[in-house]
Protein backbone atom coordinates (compact mmCIF):
# COMPACT_ATOMS: atom_id res chain seq x y z
CA UNK A 1 0.00 0.00 0.00
CA UNK A 2 2.87 2.39 0.71
CA UNK A 3 4.18 1.85 -2.84
CA UNK A 4 0.81 2.93 -4.24
CA UNK A 5 0.57 5.94 -1.91
CA UNK A 6 4.07 7.12 -2.76
CA UNK A 7 3.68 6.26 -6.42
CA UNK A 8 0.66 8.50 -6.91
CA UNK A 9 2.61 11.47 -5.56
CA UNK A 10 5.86 10.73 -7.32
CA UNK A 11 4.17 10.33 -10.72
CA UNK A 12 2.39 13.69 -10.53
CA UNK A 13 3.74 16.95 -11.92
CA UNK A 14 2.00 18.79 -9.08
CA UNK A 15 -0.08 17.82 -6.06
CA UNK A 16 -3.38 19.40 -5.05
CA UNK A 17 -4.49 18.52 -1.55
CA UNK A 18 -7.88 19.52 -0.14
CA UNK A 19 -7.48 19.52 3.62
CA UNK A 20 -10.36 20.95 5.64
CA UNK A 21 -9.52 21.69 9.26
CA UNK A 22 -11.10 18.91 11.32
CA UNK A 23 -11.05 19.38 15.09
CA UNK A 24 -7.96 21.62 14.80
CA UNK A 25 -6.01 19.05 12.76
CA UNK A 26 -5.85 17.25 9.43
CA UNK A 27 -8.45 14.75 8.16
CA UNK A 28 -7.75 11.12 9.06
CA UNK A 29 -7.56 10.05 5.41
CA UNK A 30 -4.82 12.57 4.70
CA UNK A 31 -2.87 11.48 7.78
CA UNK A 32 -3.22 7.86 6.68
CA UNK A 33 -1.92 8.73 3.17
CA UNK A 34 1.13 10.44 4.70
CA UNK A 35 1.73 7.47 7.00
CA UNK A 36 1.71 5.11 4.01
CA UNK A 37 4.18 7.30 2.15
CA UNK A 38 6.53 7.31 5.12
CA UNK A 39 6.71 3.52 5.16
CA UNK A 40 8.09 3.48 1.60
CA UNK A 41 11.80 2.57 1.67
CA UNK A 42 12.48 4.91 -1.28
CA UNK A 43 11.79 7.89 0.98
CA UNK A 44 13.87 6.81 3.96
CA UNK A 45 16.58 4.36 2.83
CA UNK A 46 18.79 3.71 5.83
CA UNK A 47 16.64 6.17 7.80
CA UNK A 48 17.99 9.26 6.06
CA UNK A 49 15.62 11.45 4.05
CA UNK A 50 16.14 11.37 0.27
CA UNK A 51 13.63 14.10 -0.75
CA UNK A 52 12.40 12.25 -3.86
CA UNK A 53 9.66 14.86 -4.39
CA UNK A 54 11.98 17.84 -3.92
CA UNK A 55 10.86 20.96 -5.72
CA UNK A 56 7.58 19.50 -6.97
CA UNK A 57 4.68 21.96 -6.70
CA UNK A 58 2.06 21.27 -4.04
CA UNK A 59 -1.05 23.32 -3.30
CA UNK A 60 -2.95 22.70 -0.08
CA UNK A 61 -6.44 24.19 0.10
CA UNK A 62 -7.73 24.48 3.64
CA UNK A 63 -11.25 25.42 4.70
CA UNK A 64 -11.68 26.37 8.34
CA UNK A 65 -15.01 26.94 10.04
CA UNK A 66 -13.55 29.58 12.33
CA UNK A 67 -10.74 32.09 12.27
CA UNK A 68 -7.33 31.18 13.67
CA UNK A 69 -5.11 33.99 12.45
CA UNK A 70 -3.45 36.84 14.35
CA UNK A 71 -5.94 38.91 16.30
CA UNK A 72 -8.55 36.18 16.59
CA UNK A 73 -9.41 34.71 20.03
CA UNK A 74 -8.32 31.29 18.73
CA UNK A 75 -5.02 32.42 17.22
CA UNK A 76 -2.56 29.54 17.39
CA UNK A 77 -5.23 26.83 17.63
CA UNK A 78 -4.72 25.73 14.01
CA UNK A 79 -2.48 22.68 14.18
CA UNK A 80 -3.11 21.67 10.57
CA UNK A 81 -1.08 24.20 8.61
CA UNK A 82 2.10 23.94 10.72
CA UNK A 83 1.83 20.14 10.59
CA UNK A 84 1.35 20.17 6.82
CA UNK A 85 4.35 22.48 6.32
CA UNK A 86 6.52 20.16 8.42
CA UNK A 87 5.39 17.08 6.47
CA UNK A 88 5.26 18.47 2.94
CA UNK A 89 8.17 20.92 2.96
CA UNK A 90 10.62 19.69 5.60
CA UNK A 91 10.20 15.95 5.03
CA UNK A 92 9.01 15.58 1.42
CA UNK A 93 10.75 18.67 0.03
CA UNK A 94 7.70 19.96 -1.84
CA UNK A 95 7.32 23.55 -3.05
CA UNK A 96 4.23 24.39 -0.98
CA UNK A 97 1.55 26.98 -1.58
CA UNK A 98 -1.29 27.23 0.92
CA UNK A 99 -4.77 28.60 0.25
CA UNK A 100 -6.71 29.15 3.46
CA UNK A 101 -10.40 30.06 3.57
CA UNK A 102 -11.60 31.09 7.03
CA UNK A 103 -15.02 31.38 8.65
CA UNK A 104 -16.73 28.89 6.34
CA UNK A 105 -19.33 28.16 9.04
CA UNK A 106 -20.04 31.78 9.99
CA UNK A 107 -23.31 31.86 8.05
CA UNK A 108 -24.70 29.06 10.25
CA UNK A 109 -24.37 31.00 13.52
CA UNK A 110 -26.53 34.11 14.00
CA UNK A 111 -24.00 35.35 16.59
CA UNK A 112 -21.41 35.59 13.79
CA UNK A 113 -23.39 38.09 11.68
CA UNK A 114 -20.72 40.75 12.25
CA UNK A 115 -18.05 38.63 10.51
CA UNK A 116 -20.08 37.56 7.48
CA UNK A 117 -18.39 40.16 5.27
CA UNK A 118 -14.98 38.90 6.43
CA UNK A 119 -16.07 35.33 5.68
CA UNK A 120 -17.27 36.30 2.21
CA UNK A 121 -14.00 38.11 1.48
CA UNK A 122 -11.95 35.10 2.65
CA UNK A 123 -14.04 32.89 0.36
CA UNK A 124 -13.59 35.27 -2.58
CA UNK A 125 -9.83 35.52 -2.03
CA UNK A 126 -9.51 31.73 -1.75
CA UNK A 127 -11.30 31.22 -5.06
CA UNK A 128 -9.25 33.94 -6.77
CA UNK A 129 -5.98 32.41 -5.54
CA UNK A 130 -7.08 28.92 -6.61
CA UNK A 131 -7.95 30.19 -10.10
CA UNK A 132 -4.64 32.04 -10.37
CA UNK A 133 -2.65 28.99 -9.29
CA UNK A 134 -4.63 26.72 -11.60
CA UNK A 135 -3.77 28.92 -14.59
CA UNK A 136 -0.14 29.12 -13.47
CA UNK A 137 0.16 25.34 -13.13
CA UNK A 138 -1.45 24.77 -16.53
CA UNK A 139 1.01 27.18 -18.14
CA UNK A 140 3.92 25.37 -16.49
CA UNK A 141 2.67 22.05 -17.86
CA UNK A 142 2.31 23.35 -21.41
CA UNK A 143 5.67 25.13 -21.46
Amino acid sequence: MSLAAFGCGSAADALLIAAPLYNLGIPAGLKSWLDHIYTDIRLFPGFSITYPLAGRRCVVVTARGGAYGPGSPTHGWDYENPFMRRQLVDILGLDLTEIVVDLTLAHLDPRKAEVLSVAEESHRQGHAEAERLGRELMLEQTA
